[in-house]
């Protein structure tokens, strides 16, 4: 199973020069807990709750003067679509993120993967390596 099968191509970006506090209001209307910051469709980094939390809130810092560039997690992760869900789980579990961000070829943007689209599709991997590697010898006599 590839990336691209399970991303989400839904994605919410915003620009580096955006506040906090557009970034935050973006989050709550699309329920979700972190947002691409983007130029020009490139990915320059990713704004998480966690983010928030520990380089705005925790200092006082004005949550719409505070521009998102300032605070945001980079340089984000990148994967191809082309990658196997396996590989992307590894780099995420290896380097501690819940989201890689999908690029293209020439590095353009085209969905994210996180932790929970791994995790929601693993019954699906699962039943792929029971029929493919348990099954096939499961009742085989001798």
């Amino acid at each position: 199973m590839l990336v691209k099968d399970i991303m989400s191509k839904r994605l919410v970006m915003v620009g580096p020069k955006e506040t906090v506090f557009a970034a935050v209001k973006i989050m709550v209307e699309n329920n979700i807990s972190g947002v691409v910051v983007s130029e020009n469709n490139q990915a320059v980094g990713i704004i998480t709750t966690k983010d928030i939390c520990k380089r705005v809130l925790i200092f006082g810092k004005d949550v719409h003067a505070t521009p998102i560039g300032d605070v945001m997690s980079k340089p984000v992760l990148t994967v191809s679509g082309l990658l196997s869900v396996e590989s992307a789980a590894k780099i995420m579990g290896q380097r501690k993120v819940k989201r890689l961000v999908v690029v293209d070829e020439y590095n353009k943007v085209e969905g994210i993967v996180t932790i929970m689209d791994v995790v929601s599709n693993l019954p699906g991997m699962l039943d792929i390596m029971f029929q493919t590697w348990v099954r096939p010898d499961w009742r085989k006599q001798a």
